[in-house]
């Protein structure tokens, strides 16, 4: 499926004699929400980092891609699997191919929505430190996203504030904790700044 998107990505940018092409690049934070089907529950901020390149179909639609990095998430607790407190890290990273509409309030501002797909990879480690044994897995998919936003053009340049939501499940196979099943989402606010073509 992450060979679909980067063929789509391609697509784009070789037919991207469009409306008008924007490269962005994204700085936020990322509320990391991860849940276990034993009961485990964690919440966490990091920064956020991405690039995003709009190709517009019409002035007020057409299609992106981007890249987005979560961050990471931490956490110690006492895990059952286990029988002692393991030091818990995992990051998410995504490529994502969606379209983007917007609408016009006048002086160069307009709201922003976007949806698309995102080919997200998420690492995971679990260090149980008495036992001195550290479990690595890794996890990836294909899920939606949505984002919705304001941005202001003028002079070649774009400022946006952006909001944008992605949600999946990732299973992790440990000899350490055994399997495991995770639900996640990645809420994430971030500024943009970059050139209109």
């Amino acid at each position: 499926m992450k060979n679909v998107l980067i063929s789509l990505a391609l697509l784009i940018l070789s037919t991207s004699a469009m409306a008008a092409e924007h490269l962005e690049v994204l700085i936020g934070t990322n509320e990391a929400n991860v849940s276990a089907s034993d009961g485990y529950s964690e919440d966490a901020d990091d920064i956020a980092i991405g690039f995003r390149f709009s190709s517009g179909v019409t002035d007020h639609f057409g299609f992106e891609i981007s890249y987005r990095d979560y961050g990471k998430w931490k956490d110690t607790h006492f895990d059952s699997r286990v029988g002692e407190v393991t030091n818990d890290t995992g990051d998410t990273h995504s490529f994502n191919i969606g379209i983007f509409g917007s609408l016009p309030l006048g002086q160069g501002i307009s709201l922003t929505g976007r949806i698309g797909g995102a080919a997200w990879e998420t690492d995971m480690t679990i260090a149980a430190p008495k036992l001195e044994k550290a479990w690595l897995d890794d996890a990836s998919g294909l899920d939606p996203y949505y984002g919705v936003g304001i941005q202001y053009i003028r002079d070649g340049r774009i400022i946006s504030f952006d909001y944008s939501y992605l949600e999946f499940d990732a299973r992790f196979q440990s000899s350490l904790a055994g399997d495991g099943d995770f639900e996640a989402t990645m809420s994430t606010a971030s500024i943009s700044i970059g050139m209109v073509f």
